[in-house]
């Protein structure tokens, strides 16, 4: 028989058989609505054709269940289940492909009042039929040797894809794709050919999602492994659970930090690679710095370690291949 919205605050004393009561316990309060709580932290994972919702389980005691809401534009939204739905899951399926969906989900009571929706989260489905995703996530340089511009890295890689379907993505405009943006693509291409930032960490999650359902991963870069960690000091170690471990089959990562990579052995048909010392400054030597090695599990090698130096970098593996059932991903450390 309370007031909806109407915050109440109370405290419990204990009386004795004599009358007198104790001190007052600590004090509470709590709010009785009228329309339940929102539902919170709805979670979109694209699947084929398809979108997998969950959310945060309610915890209201006159709770029934939950409302799901789709739409292709964020503020026209239907709602999808026929049903109450008591789960904190749900799958949409049926989707098209390359079309950008929005959803949110509302929380009704035995009483069938319903909440205000959630907030909105979006995604496209897993289609894998819009060619390659070319994610430039290289920082903006100034043109000059070892540094180059925007502008000379599309060139060169859209140079290198000439003849192939591709859809342009710079993180520096977009920021980085995460798992509602790369479904429609058969192959995701992501390079960071450069060493001062790494900004792969936020869409491994998304990525992941990706390779599980299907898709395609070239991953090349400069210390591509820390990226993989967001933080830390090499050598890292991974363990099952991992994405390193898990898709690309690689146990550990190994950094050298010095101007001794000048150039790669290929293997499984790869060709050899080499240094173009006139994109480096006169000191480099023709040789770069900062390049990744990596202790393998059960990935191919497809290019090891050409060491000035011949230290124990020589002939470790600095790119890998790993042609699963399902997800298919190759790894270089050295930048392109």
């Amino acid at each position: 028989g309370l007031e909806t919205d109407t915050c109440y605050y109370g405290v419990v004393v204990a009386p004795d058989s004599n009358g007198f009561e104790g001190a007052p316990s600590a004090e509470a309060s709590a709010t009785p609505r009228l329309l339940p709580l929102a539902a919170y932290s709805l979670r979109a994972l694209p699947f084929y054709f398809g979108m997998g919702l969950s959310w945060r389980a309610s915890h209201e005691l006159d709770l029934a269940g939950y409302n799901l809401y789709r739409g292709t534009d964020s503020t026209d939204l239907e709602r999808i289940n026929l049903s109450i739905v008591t789960d904190t899951t749900y799958r949409d399926s049926g989707l098209l492909s390359d079309t950008m969906y929005f959803y949110a989900t509302t929380a009704v009571d035995t009483q069938e009042n319903e909440s205000e929706k959630s907030a909105l989260v979006r995604g496209k489905p897993v289609s894998l039929d819009r060619g390659i995703l070319l994610v430039d996530e290289t920082r903006n340089g100034t043109g000059q040797p070892g540094n180059p511009s925007d502008a000379q890295v599309d060139d060169f890689y859209h140079a290198m894809l000439g003849g192939f379907g591709y859809t342009d993505w710079d993180a520096s405009e977009l920021g980085v794709p995460l798992a509602g943006d790369v479904g429609p693509y058969s192959t995701i291409v992501w390079h960071g050919d450069d060493y001062s930032q790494q900004q792969l960490f936020p869409a491994l999650e998304g990525i992941a999602n990706y390779l599980t359902i299907g898709g395609r991963l070239w991953l090349v870069g400069w210390k591509p492994v820390l990226a993989l960690v967001d933080s830390g000091q090499y050598p890292f170690t991974f363990v099952p659970g991992e994405f390193a471990y898990d898709y690309l089959h690689i146990t550990d990562g190994f950094n050298q930090s010095w101007f001794d990579f000048q150039g790669a052995t290929g293997f499984s048909g790869y060709p050899d690679v080499s240094v173009d010392s006139t994109k480096l400054y006169a000191s480099a030597h023709g040789r770069l710095p900062y390049v990744d090695a990596f202790a393998v599990l059960d990935a191919d090698t497809v290019l090891r370690f050409n060491s000035f130096s011949n230290d124990s970098f020589a002939g470790k593996p600095v790119g890998i291949r790993w042609l699963g059932a399902q997800s298919k991903a190759v790894f270089f450390g050295f930048p392109f």
